[in-house]
């Protein structure tokens, strides 16, 4: 969750509190139920985020709010997209 906080340039708390409502999905990597829980956000689940994120009017709001390294490795991967096309 740590990973994802830094790219969206928030705190664990508020990765918690998106995967608590069903913002992020999640995996539970504990071997036991009664192990404190060892959880994973899946690249999917993270790209899906922020595609949801870019739709609609608080699209300029979401991307202001992320740091310059987030934007710098999106713009990166939609380049290498449209290279590919």
């Amino acid at each position: 969750m740590g990973e994802v906080a830094d790219k969206l340039g928030v705190t664990r708390q508020h990765i918690a509190t998106l995967v608590d409502v069903g913002e992020l999905d999640c995996v539970n990597l504990a071997a036991r139920q009664n192990t404190r829980p060892c959880v994973r956000i899946p690249i999917e689940s993270y790209r899906n985020f922020i595609v949801r994120r870019m739709r609609g009017a608080m699209r300029a709001e979401f991307l202001s709010s992320l740091p310059k390294s987030t934007l710098k490795a999106l713009r990166d991967e939609l380049d290498n997209i449209l290279k590919q096309r």
